[in-house]
C-alpha cells in the first residue's frame, strides 16, 4: 500500500487518535516520511482535541484536511511548506469559527496551534488570514500569548547609553549589559513582577516560563536603541492603566552602571504589543524607515510611539553631542 492509498483509507476516520495511527502506518514508506508524520499527528492531535468534545464534524475534517496535507507535502516536518500546510488548516477552521462567533472554540484552535508554534510563525499566521477577521484573530493570539489573566506585560523602553571612562577602569566594556535586578527590588510595584529584558527583534512567541539567558542583554554605546523591560502581572490587575510605576525603580535600576544613559519608558502594553512599540521607536530615532503598525498596535499607540521616540531624539541631541539618529 503506498502512503497515497494509506492517507485515503484514513480520511474518513473522525478522531485525533487515528491521526497517531496514521502516522504509524506511514513509517513502512521510510525514515522520512514516518518522521513527518509523527510530527503531523501531534499537530492535529493538539488541534483535534480542542474541539474533539463539542464538534465532531470539526474534528473529522481537522484530520481529513490534516492527513491530505501532510501526504501532499511528503511529510518533511521540518520545511517551510509542512508549516504552511499546518497554518493554512489553522486559519482555516479560526476564519470558519469566528465568523460563526464561537470564541470559545478559537480560542482552543489558537491555543493548540501556539503550543507547537516556531518563533515567528505567529506573525505569519496574521499575515497570511483574512484581512476581515484578522483583528479578531490578533485578540485571541495576544491573550493566549500574554498568558491572560496573569498576563506577560511590557514596557518598551528606549536608551542612550555612553560610556563613563572617569567611573570605569580598563578593559572598557564594548557595550551597556542592562542590569538585572536582585529579588528584593525584583518588583518596581505590587502589580508587577520583573522578568528579564527582550530585544528590539524577538519573533513570537516568547517561551514562558521566560528563560532571561536565553535573550541578549546589551546595549550599543552611542545608539539610540530599544528594549522590552518583560514583567509578570497579578489575576486581579484588569487595567494597566491603572499601574503606578514609580520612576524611581528605573533610576534605581542603572544607578550602578558605569555609563551615562538616558531613558524613557512611559507604557506598560501585553507584551506583542510592546515589542511592535519597541520597532517603531528604533526605527524612527535612528533616521530608519518606521514600520507599519502591525498586528497589535491600535492607531493610538502607534502614535503615541512616534511621539515619545520624537521627544527622545531631541533630548538625546541635547544631551549627548555624539547622539546619532
Amino acid at each position: 500500500m503506498t502512503d497515497v492509498d494509506f492517507a485515503a483509507s484514513v480520511a474518513l476516520e473522525d478522531t485525533a487518535a487515528d491521526a497517531a495511527e496514521a502516522a504509524a502506518g506511514f513509517a513502512a514508506t521510510g525514515a522520512l516520511v514516518a518522521v513527518g508524520a509523527a510530527g503531523a499527528a501531534r499537530t492535529l492531535a493538539l488541534i483535534a482535541d480542542a474541539t474533539a468534545r463539542v464538534n465532531i464534524p470539526l474534528r473529522r475534517e481537522l484530520t481529513k484536511a490534516g492527513i491530505r496535507t501532510a501526504a501532499a507535502l511528503s511529510f518533511s516536518a521540518a520545511s517551510d511548506d509542512w508549516k504552511k500546510g499546518m497554518r493554512d488548516i489553522v486559519i482555516s477552521q479560526l476564519e470558519s469559527l469566528l465568523k460563526k462567533g464561537d470564541i470559545r472554540k478559537g480560542l482552543e484552535v489558537m491555543r493548540a496551534w501556539l503550543a507547537i508554534a516556531d518563533p515567528g510563525e505567529p506573525e505569519l499566521l496574521l499575515s497570511e488570514s483574512n484581512s476581515a477577521v484578522r483583528p479578531k484573530m490578533a485578540l485571541l493570539m495576544r491573550d493566549l500569548l500574554s498568558r491572560y489573566p496573569s498576563t506577560i506585560v511590557g514596557a518598551p523602553m528606549l536608551i542612550y547609553a555612553a560610556p563613563d571612562y572617569e567611573e570605569s577602569t580598563p578593559p572598557y566594556a564594548k557595550s551597556l549589559k542592562l542590569p538585572f535586578p536582585p529579588a528584593k527590588y525584583a518588583q518596581p510595584c505590587e502589580d508587577l513582577h520583573f522578568l528579564g529584558w527582550l530585544p528590539v527583534g524577538t519573533p513570537l512567541p516568547v517561551q514562558l516560563p521566560f528563560r532571561p539567558e536565553h535573550y541578549s542583554d546589551e546595549v550599543q554605546w552611542l545608539k539610540p536603541t530599544s528594549v522590552v523591560a518583560l514583567f509578570r502581572t497579578h489575576p486581579g490587575l484588569f487595567d494597566l492603566d491603572e499601574v503606578n510605576m514609580p520612576n524611581t525603580w528605573w533610576g534605581a535600576l542603572f544607578c550602578g552602571a558605569a555609563a551615562h544613559i538616558h531613558l524613557t519608558a512611559r507604557m506598560l502594553l501585553p507584551y506583542p504589543d510592546a515589542l511592535e512599540v519597541a520597532r517603531v521607536m528604533q526605527a524612527c530615532t535612528r533616521g530608519e524607515p518606521v514600520p507599519d503598525k502591525g498586528h497589535f498596535l491600535s492607531d493610538t499607540a502607534w502614535n503615541l510611539a512616534l511621539d515619545e521616540a520624537t521627544l527622545f531624539q531631541e533630548s538625546c541631541r541635547h544631551l549627548f553631542k555624539d547622539a546619532t539618529g
